[in-house]
């Protein structure tokens, strides 16, 4: 038994608690926060997905396509060309 004897406004005795023990199971929730939680982590991850297609800087886009484009042409200019295809 938790909680110990006490007078109540009327003078009855009654079994005080400090406070109510919750069921494990139940959560009291307030639904405006768990509304404004739920739209903020929705936002980020729309955020995640842009900042994953359109998040590369102008100058790394700039660096990375003139490495591919080196790449490209060391590879084109050891080719071999057996004349085959004329």
């Amino acid at each position: 038994m938790t909680g110990h004897l006490t007078m109540d406004h009327r003078g009855a005795l009654c079994l005080a608690r400090p406070f109510p023990i919750p069921d494990p199971m139940t959560r009291i929730i307030n639904l405006r926060q768990a509304r404004k939680s739920r739209d903020r982590d929705a936002k980020r991850a729309e955020g995640d997905r842009n900042a994953a297609r359109f998040g590369e800087p102008k100058h790394l886009r700039d660096a990375r396509e003139a490495e591919e484009t080196r790449i490209r042409s060391l590879w084109d200019a050891h080719r071999k060309d057996d004349g085959a295809d004329d």
